[in-house]
């Protein structure tokens, strides 16, 4: 697998809010209001270039609760195993370890929230033969209630302008 294609799927591996695999963890008193959420996220990804488009900022409406946030960390199926070590009401911290086709990644961030808004940073290790530092961080603000046609839960991040 070349670098680029390595890089690809690593940032929709990440950047894609969805629903993850999860040690359980209580979410519920999470300081963060219940639906439609605007999300940014942006990745820091070593020797590419700001106008890469793994290196373009990502945004996405979705709806979500406070017992939905850990959604926000993998995607769907990922072969991942993530870990939820400290849980307070303004506060997350998060572990994750994912290993698929000799691929090896490990990962520790913070989740912060206060009632309207939320942010999050997360710094990705990956293994060799693609050793790399990766730097992911998310901003959100509350916009308002869910439309009632929108369920709750996750849609892939465009990048800003498609």
């Amino acid at each position: 697998m070349n670098m680029s294609l390595f890089l690809r799927c690593l940032v929709v591996a990440l950047a894609w809010p969805s629903v993850p695999v999860l040690a359980a963890a209580d979410l519920s008193g999470i300081d963060m209001e219940p639906g439609l959420w605007h999300l940014n996220v942006q990745m820091d990804i070593p020797g590419q270039p700001t106008q890469a488009a793994e290196a373009k900022p990502m945004a996405s409406n979705v709806c979500l609760r406070p017992t939905e946030v850990a959604k926000l960390v993998i995607p769907a199926n990922a072969p991942c195993q993530v870990e939820i070590p400290e849980v307070a009401r303004q506060r997350l911290r998060i572990k994750l370890r994912c290993d698929q086709g000799g691929l090896h990644t490990a990962g520790e961030g913070i989740m912060v929230f206060n009632g309207r808004n939320l942010s999050s940073a997360l710094v990705i290790q990956t293994a060799a033969p693609y050793a790399m530092t990766i730097k992911q961080t998310m901003t959100g603000k509350y916009l308002g209630p869910c439309p009632d046609n929108v369920p709750t839960g996750s849609t892939p991040l465009k990048p800003y302008g498609k």
